[in-house]
């Protein structure tokens, strides 16, 4: 390509060994001929890596997740149960947007797989019932009835409509970062406007205006109703006896525990641990440069 290595100011990858070793890695290689190739590890992907963490951390997140994607392998994975789906979709929801298969490794896709899931809720309780009687095989069937059950709990649906609020902002993000035209200066504006973005959610008005949006949909799928788990003991081995236990009097106060340690999470992991926040940038040439990500 006739590229001299003299003109080169800055080298980005993701995390592979291959790439970023230290000893045999192409920045080290790249660095020994050229010293002014700064390497930098590629924001796209930390903010992806920064994500997929700070949903497993979160019991519910990551149950919630784990619950999508078996019901994306179920549909999508199977011609006879996606043929199933599609003519039901004709019969009870023609105008309603398809499923969308839950990938957990792509970057800008995760929240339109969960919007897809809240659009075909009813839909999917009515496929599991048909697909149950349509097959002979245990294993199937025991997937099927574990995924009819989880989408009856009031935990699966509260942690899709919240997965789908905290994954819609940070596809958002990770989508225009990944724009070739877009300076380095506007690309830290559009993380500074996600960060504040995802602090007012962080409130008990934006808790109860969600609480109430939650709820009040409840009529139209087949959910119970939310309870507080029975309350354990904690084993001895963990107790260390630094106070009394907080447990939530009701409902309300169980999942406001769950909405308010999500957001604290997504926050500093995906914005402190990607240091998303920190890339300098000289002012004169704020307008040209390119985010390495």
């Amino acid at each position: 390509m006739n590229l001299s290595l003299s003109q080169c100011r800055g080298q980005c990858y993701d995390g592979a060994r291959n790439m970023t070793g230290a000893r045999r890695g192409v920045p080290t290689n790249i660095l020994a001929k050229e010293e002014r190739a700064v390497f930098t590890h590629c924001y796209g992907h930390a903010l992806n890596l920064a994500v997929g963490d700070c949903v497993r951390q979160c019991k519910l997140l990551r149950d919630t997740m784990d619950t999508v994607h078996e019901v994306s392998k179920l549909i999508i994975y199977s011609p006879k149960r996606d043929s199933t789906f599609q003519t039901l979709k004709e019969e009870m929801s023609p105008d309603t947007p398809g499923f969308r298969i839950l990938y957990p490794t792509r970057w800008t896709v995760r929240a339109a797989s969960l919007r897809s899931v809240l659009d075909n809720y009813t839909l999917s309780q009515t496929l599991w019932d048909t697909c149950y009687e349509q097959t002979n095989d245990s294993g199937i069937r025991s997937r099927i009835v574990g995924v009819r059950s989880q989408m009856e709990s009031f935990d699966l649906f509260f942690g899709v409509h919240l997965d789908n609020i905290i994954l819609r902002h940070t596809d958002n993000l990770s989508r225009t970062l990944q724009q070739k035209d877009m300076p380095a200066s506007e690309g830290q504006a559009v993380v500074s406007m996600t960060v504040e973005t995802l602090t007012r959610k962080r409130s008990d008005d934006a808790f109860d205006k969600f609480w109430v949006d939650v709820n009040s949909k409840l009529d139209d799928v087949d959910v119970g109703e939310p309870v507080v788990p029975r309350r354990r003991k904690v084993p001895k081995r963990y107790d260390v006896e630094t106070g009394s236990h907080e447990y939530p009097a009701t409902v309300r106060d169980r999942y406001r525990q769950v909405y308010f340690e999500a957001f604290d999470r997504v926050y500093q992991g995906q914005f402190r641990s990607a240091r998303l926040q920190d890339l300098q940038i000289p002012p004169r040439t704020s307008g040209v440069l390119r985010p390495w990500w």
